[in-house]
């Protein structure tokens, strides 16, 4: 018995990363992406980070007149992450990504620019104890 099933007893149910990626929870990014991105450990995005950053349709890019697809908005999330991570020791980073949202008219010439989204990037042990990348937005679970 370890010091933690002592304290807390024997873990009951545990939601690995597998189970999360199979549920939807998590998105896995495209492995030849991820190596395009300079980055040596498999990523995955929450569904809201995904769903803020990446997800991309016709639709969007008729409703917003954006020409955008979802490999390079993943393609500019997986370069951001690696950017944030460079330097850093502890395995947290924020990574600052600059997106067209979804469900909104994209207007080039505003004084605004394209909006800053904010993601938190966490270097973590996978199912089997290697390295992986997950990348959520700012204060979620």
């Amino acid at each position: 018995m370890n010091e933690m099933e002592a304290i807390f007893g024997p873990v009951i149910h545990a939601h690995t990363r597998a189970d999360a990626i199979e549920a939807g929870d998590l998105v896995e990014a495209k492995a030849e992406l991820v190596r395009d991105a300079r980055l040596h450990h498999p990523v995955a995005l929450t569904r809201a980070a995904w769903l803020d950053c990446v997800a991309w349709t016709d639709a969007d890019t008729e409703e917003t007149g954006a020409i955008q697809d979802e490999d390079g908005r993943l393609f500019d999330v997986l370069t951001m992450t690696r950017v944030a991570l460079i330097g850093v020791r502890g395995g947290e980073a924020v990574a600052t990504v600059h997106r067209i949202p979804r469900g909104e008219r994209f207007d080039e010439d505003s004084e605004d620019g394209v909006p800053a989204v904010y993601l938190a990037v966490t270097v973590e042990t996978d199912d089997e104890g290697r390295p992986c990348i997950t990348v959520s937005q700012i204060g979620e679970d």
